[in-house]
């Protein structure tokens, strides 16, 4: 770097600068791009797990309260005590439900797989997540053993 009698920068330190601020500007660019697109998978798969935490909280407080647990197919009716209504769960294309009576509502929505294994006094539950990409090879899978306050009996029949 050669100074004259004005001072200064030579053309070729400037376009040298120029270059590395452009390099580093489109690499953090490109990671800030990553970043975001990935908070924004990670924030859908969180909601799935987050709403099937919240179905096996609510079926597991169903089957704390069951007299007897039939399974029948794809379908686990829950028997109340107290002549209150069954519950009837159902995974139909992806969407878990819950009727009682007359009134059926959404569980969750994303749920691959659900089952529900009766054991005497102990219930097995199992809650598979349907993975957002389809090309992923892994699935989360949220499991719990209930136990049943006051166990009958119980039915498991295959259609």
């Amino acid at each position: 770097m050669r100074r004259g009698p004005c001072g200064g920068f030579t053309l070729i330190e400037i376009m040298t600068v120029t270059t590395l601020l452009a390099v580093f500007s489109g690499a953090a660019l490109m990671l800030s791009a990553t970043l975001f697109s990935s908070d924004r998978r990670c924030e859908g798969y969180t909601a799935d797990i987050l709403g099937s935490r919240r179905a096996v909280i609510a079926i597991s407080r169903d089957l704390r309260q069951a007299a007897r647990v039939v399974v029948n197919g794809e379908d686990v009716r829950v028997v109340q005590r107290g002549g209150e209504d069954d519950v009837i769960y159902r995974l139909e294309s992806n969407t878990l439900t819950r009727q009682q009576g007359e009134r059926s509502t959404v569980v969750t929505h994303g749920i691959a797989n659900f089952a529900v294994q009766p054991n005497g006094s102990l219930a097995h539950l199992r809650l598979t997540l349907r993975p957002r990409n389809p090309q992923a090879r892994h699935t989360a899978t949220l499991a719990t053993t209930v136990r049943l306050r006051c166990p009958e009996p119980q039915e498991t029949t295959n259609r």
